[in-house]
């Protein structure tokens, strides 16, 4: 049994080696952060991923092209980081919250890969403004409150130390609020952080989970005397995976949030 085993274990082995050498991919090239670079990847995504026309695009449109070059330039580092771990065979942290106040993904991408500048003055050439579009992104934040910021900032110092790890949380149809003022007295909204759709997400239909709501929890004992629960009476519905990358402070590691 054992020899079957370890013989398993090193055709998988042998697998995973052959899977990250025999590719010829160049990997060492990155994609330029420089500013008529970054003019012209701003142009593609708007038309090929966005599909807008320059004429026609609003602030919203613009938004998601430079988020979409912005994300480019952030799987490199991301991909580099997981091929990285696969060598290495390191351990990983996983990290499990309900709640995660992430924020806005683009500017804090942009400080964190290290280039504001270049993208600004690549959007001054184009009559647009960083700021201005920052604001069409959604302040993201997944919970309640305290413990969700608590838990991104987890994952920002996983990244920026280098650490191996992934964060888990739930992708809430609704965030924490939309907060106005009416009368001089504050309201609160649904927020429908996704009616726009998210450009940082990387959705896995292909890795679909079963969860089960409603119901009770029944404790009983197997043939063995074990014990063990069941859940009878719940509605089960399918859940997909999804990831986004959350970047470090200007450099080559990223950490995950699924």
């Amino acid at each position: 049994m054992n020899n079957q085993y370890n013989g398993a274990i090193g055709a998988i082995d042998h697998t995973m080696n052959e899977r990250m050498t025999v590719p010829k991919f160049n990997y060492e090239r990155r994609l330029s952060v420089d500013t008529p670079e970054l003019v012209r990847a701003l142009a593609n995504r708007l038309m090929y991923t966005v599909g807008k026309d320059h004429i026609i695009a609003k602030d919203r449109d613009w938004y998601f092209a430079l988020a979409f070059v912005v994300r480019e330039r952030l799987m490199e580092r991301w991909m580099q980081t997981m091929r990285n771990y696969y060598r290495q065979d390191c351990k990983r942290v996983y990290y499990f919250s309900l709640e995660f106040l992430i924020g806005r993904s683009l500017s804090n991408s942009l400080l964190n890969i290290g280039f504001p500048e270049e993208c600004r003055a690549a959007l001054r050439e184009v009559s647009l403004d960083l700021e201005a579009l920052s604001e069409c992104e959604p302040d993201v934040a997944l919970g309640n409150g305290g413990l969700g910021r608590l838990a991104a900032c987890f994952l920002d110092s996983l990244a920026s130390l280098a650490l191996p790890g992934f964060g888990y949380g739930i992708r809430y149809e609704y965030g924490m609020f939309r907060q106005g003022i009416e009368d001089g007295r504050q309201v609160e909204h649904p927020d429908n952080w996704l009616r726009y759709g998210n450009p940082w997400e990387f959705p896995r239909a292909e890795k679909l989970y079963p969860v089960r709501f409603g119901g009770h929890v029944v404790n009983y004992k197997d043939d063995d005397g074990s014990r063990c629960l069941r859940k009878p009476c719940a509605e089960t519905s399918p859940v997909w995976e999804g990831s986004d990358p959350v970047s470090r402070i200007r450099s080559l590691s990223e950490s995950n949030f699924a």
